[in-house]
Parts: structure tokens; sequence; C-alpha cells
């Protein structure tokens, strides 16, 4: 990816993704990219990852400063533009970081593994009701991205417990 690196933290909702990221990030000063902010809304996952390489990894393999758009959730809608320039360490963490439109271009994939009964709890303690009652939907199109790429493809996987990452 340019002179950069990337690294890509994939898992299910619920896995501990993003608390590790933002771990990850802050100790290696890495910028920190979330794929939730690139899906279109609740039925937009499948399509995040080639958005992210595209608008993302794509620039900033020249060299460029990506500019991408970025989803408010609560106005469930496009509505604003972040710009990302080149750095030494990337991290993109979300459902699709490791899907085959990124994969290619991250330096280290990792995977995180957690029981769906932990995960669930997990999630829906962060997100609440709202994600409650999406969540069978979202767990679908999780299924159906995951078809395209199984996770032993990850370079590393790291099975959980359902312990706190925190």
């Amino acid at each position: 990816m340019g002179d950069g690196r990337l690294l890509c933290i994939d898992g299910r909702s619920g896995s501990g993704k993003s608390t590790l990221a933002r771990q990850v990030a802050d100790a290696a000063g890495a910028d920190l990219v979330e794929l939730e902010s690139l899906y279109a809304g609740w039925g937009g996952l499948l399509d995040a990852p080639g958005r992210a390489a595209a608008q993302i990894v794509g620039p900033l393999a020249e060299g460029r400063v990506a500019r991408y758009r970025t989803w408010d959730w609560h106005a469930d809608a496009w509505n604003g533009v972040r710009e990302q320039a080149p750095v030494p360490l990337l991290v993109i963490e979300g459902v699709g970081a490791a899907a085959p439109p990124l994969a290619g271009w991250a330096s280290l994939t990792l995977w995180l593994d957690l029981p769906a009964d932990a995960r669930k709890e997990r999630a829906l303690a962060r997100d609440g009701a709202t994600f409650a009652a999406r969540w069978d939907d979202w767990a679908a199109q999780e299924q159906e991205l995951l078809a395209g790429y199984p996770q032993p493809r990850a370079d590393v996987v790291v099975t959980l417990d359902g312990a706190d990452l925190s």
C-alpha cells in the first residue's frame, strides 16, 4: 500500500474488532478507519469492502490523500466526507475488513472469532434495541459476505472465549 502498511481487523459483529483496533492504533500511533462509516446503513454491508478499497486504500497506495463518503446512521443517509492522508500504518476494522477487495492490499489480516451467543450479548449491550431489531438481517449479510472469504484466510485468527477485551 504505497510506503505505508495496512492492518485489517475483521470478524463478525460483537467479536471485539473495534476495541482491539483502537488499542492497536493507539499503541502504534496509527490511523484508524472504521468500516462502520462506509456501510450504507443496515443493508449496506456487502458493498463496504469494495468502497473502502476504491475510495481509501487505492488512493493511498498511489501516495494520494484519500477522500471517502461517510454514512450518518441517525440521518440514514450519506452525510460527510473524510480525508485520510498516507501514513506509515493504517488500521481498517469492521466486518469485511479482510474481504478480497481489501485483503490484497493488507500487510496483515486478523480475524477475531467469538461464539455467536457471546457476540450477540456484547453487540446488544453496546448498541441496544436499535441493533436487536436488526441482528438477524445483519447476521445474514455477514454470512453472505463471509461465503466469499472464509475466516481461515486471515493471517492470524484469534479465538476468544467471551472475556472482555477492554
